[in-house]
């Protein structure tokens, strides 16, 4: 028997419970399906650090010129193709704030005629969110500006789209048959950055009463190897921004370069794909008990060692499944979600849903905020889902901001819950959920009942905003007597005492502890 470990969120507490059931396997488990493919997978790297002049670098809205690199950051691609050829994909990590503001519209157009066989409108890419990375666009700096030893984010970005080039075509013509295997494994490097005082009051960046979400321990974890079994590399994803150097003045991948160092010490050669899951609430902070300073390189390290301590530890289980042939399909589609009704109109953005065997892989535009990452992987009939935030361009605005979920949506919120923060308020996000979860269901053979948007927060005087949750959400972790986690389901529920969760494909009803 193992146990089952759970919390439980609502108006903002945790209430925790246990349940034993019956697990007999060390991974997720698989979903039937048919139509197996061998895949060709292709990887590689590439340095995009400034290193003529100093540039500004992003995050915190204010002005922050690079005064030096603590270290080096970098592009990362991993080219994905069916036997057939009718499934491929190029998805490039971006250790930079952001990958919007047409970045993929420009790659894309650099790219023309460069990439014999592949279909350009399946390449996408995603930013780890660092906070000590450059500008991808003309900015206005509020200091002195020297042409001579600074450089301007339009000059960044034409010599970053040099380097993703590059990268692109180096990952797609390094194809070779694969073999794949995947697992979720823990890492707790993630909490939530928006408190909530026992009044209601919203605090960014302070200690609460309670917490606006629950924080995500899961590292979900996909590894590629060569025919022989040699590891190739790992996509990891993680529900936290790269921000434990929030707004240094040094050009810094954050944890990733420090992650990329630890596993190449071991497996050399090995190549990372960082993924931020939805992580818009969310940081690498805990304000609770460890909490230092937004600025931290000790604590750097130590949220790097114990992301590249699980990957170690998942490695031998994760090899010993390998899979030379898996289901694989990826969908590309333009969406349209309502923006606020103080800005008025749509926003569009292009939504890609991947599958590679039991994994789906789904993006948003924005800093989604985590509950909705919750909401998708809760209606998901993916075994393992993968979420990735701030990926693909957005329309009219060239970048999306923030969604916050209803719980946050208040004009009178804290910094990333008010209308300048993101055109998109929670109506549309929970519209941008269904459409991630029916595009995502599509390749698993089905697709789930929508969500009706809850409604939003009152505004309040104080410039916090009460809870409005309207329901609870469960998120059980299945841990083996060894105390590994096995795998994860998450479920919502609304005024019922309980939830019914599928595991193994039977639906197993779990009762709330009160």
């Amino acid at each position: 028997m193992k146990m089952v470990r759970s919390a439980i969120t609502g108006h903002g507490w945790r209430r925790v419970f246990a349940a034993a059931i019956a697990a007999t396997c060390m991974l997720i488990p698989s979903v039937v399906s048919g139509a197996n493919q061998i895949m060709k997978i292709g990887w590689s790297t590439i340095d995009i650090t400034p290193t003529a002049k100093r540039v500004m670098l992003w995050g915190f809205d204010y002005s922050h010129m690079s005064q030096g690199i603590h270290d080096t950051i970098h592009a990362t691609a991993m080219a994905i193709e069916s036997a057939s050829g009718d499934m491929q994909a190029i998805m490039i990590s971006l250790d930079l704030g952001s990958a919007a503001y047409g970045l993929g519209d420009d790659l894309r157009t650099r790219l023309s005629g460069q990439l014999s066989g592949f279909n350009l409108n399946n390449l996408y890419m995603f930013a780890t969110h660092s906070h000590a990375a450059p500008f991808i666009y003309s900015e206005t700096y509020g200091g002195t500006f020297d042409p001579a030893t600074m450089m301007t984010g339009g000059e960044y970005r034409t010599f970053l789209l040099g380097r993703l080039a590059t990268v692109a075509q180096n990952a797609w013509n390094n194809r070779s048959t694969a073999t794949v295997s995947w697992l979720e494994t823990t890492a707790v490097v993630g909490w939530s950055r928006i408190g909530v005082a026992a009044d209601g009051t919203h605090l960014w960046l302070q200690k609460g009463d309670h917490y606006l979400s629950n924080n995500d321990n899961s590292l979900k974890l996909l590894f590629t190897y060569d025919t022989g079994g040699n590891v190739k590399g790992v996509m990891v994803n993680t529900a936290t921004p790269a921000q434990c150097a929030n707004g240094a003045y040094v050009i810094s991948s954050d944890m990733w370069g420090e992650v990329r160092s630890q596993l190449a010490a071991v497996y050399p050669g090995i190549q990372v794909l960082p993924m931020c899951a939805f992580a818009g609430d969310q940081g690498p902070w805990d304000f609770v008990t460890n909490f230092e300073t937004l600025v931290s390189w000790t604590h750097l390290t130590a949220t790097a060692t114990k992301i590249a301590n699980a990957v170690k530890n998942s490695f031998t289980t994760a090899q010993s499944s390998r899979k030379s042939q898996v289901e694989l399909n990826h969908i590309v589609s333009t969406q349209t979600v309502p923006n606020r009704p103080e800005t008025g109109g749509t926003s569009s953005y292009v939504l890609h849903t991947i599958r590679i065997g039991d994994v789906a892989i789904v993006n948003s535009p924005a800093e989604y905020f985590y509950d909705y990452g919750v909401d998708v992987e809760s209606r998901s009939l993916a075994p393992l889902t993968f979420t990735v935030q701030l990926s693909s361009d957005a329309k009219p605005r060239p970048y999306m901001g923030y969604i916050p979920t209803a719980a946050a949506d208040n004009p009178k919120g804290v910094y990333s819950e008010r209308p300048e923060h993101g055109a998109v308020g929670s109506p549309g996000g929970q519209m941008m959920a269904n459409q991630i979860v029916s595009q995502s269901n599509s390749m698993f053979g089905g697709s789930t009942s929508t969500r009706t948007p809850a409604a939003t927060a009152t505004p309040t005087s104080g410039g916090g905003s009460p809870l409005s949750r309207t329901g609870w959400t469960v998120t059980a972790r299945f841990y083996d007597l060894r105390g590994q986690i096995i795998g994860s389901r998450h479920a919502s529920f609304h005024g019922s005492s309980g939830v019914y969760i599928a595991i193994d494909g039977r639906q197993t009803r779990l009762k709330v502890l009160h």
